[in-house]
């Protein structure tokens, strides 16, 4: 199943919520060839990741939420909604930081689903919004939707 990489992004630095800035491009962000690879990659597994926000102080129920796919061919991205690009970004999970830890169990999809089906699922309500289509929600999607 093909993706149209035009209308969808990437973010290869891990974008954090909360941190008042645009994501800017880097070396490392795919080029529309190697994202539409990316997105045709079939997805062998996911974990949900969460960290405490980097903003708004040190609640014990407050943090970001994304979840991490392994690819079948061992590759790992973190799917992420963040309110500093105002959209769901995927990044390569070897830029979290130590602060990501692992929440449940390996979720194993349903069916064949590729990287592209779960940002598919991940961008049907729209950019972010705080009440209504965070980080959280994203999460909720893409289990709900593929796992």
């Amino acid at each position: 199943m093909g993706n149209n990489p035009s209308t969808i992004g990437s973010s290869s630095g891990s974008s954090s919520s909360g941190s008042g800035g645009p994501v800017r491009p880097t070396p490392d962000d795919y080029d529309k060839r190697r994202l539409t690879n990316l997105y045709n990659t079939p997805v062998e597994s996911a974990q949900v990741f969460k960290r405490k926000l980097l903003t708004g102080g040190s609640l014990p129920f407050v943090y970001h939420e994304g979840i991490c796919v392994t690819t079948k061919a061992g590759e790992q991205y973190l799917v992420h909604s963040t309110d500093a690009s105002g959209a769901q970004v995927i990044t390569e999970a070897r830029h979290m930081s130590n602060n990501w830890e692992s929440v449940g169990e390996v979720l194993v999809p349903r069916g064949n689903q590729t990287v592209g089906d779960l940002m598919k699922t991940a961008r049907q309500d729209g950019g972010y919004n705080l009440l209504t289509n965070n980080c959280w929600n994203t999460v909720s999607k893409i289990k709900k939707s593929h796992f």
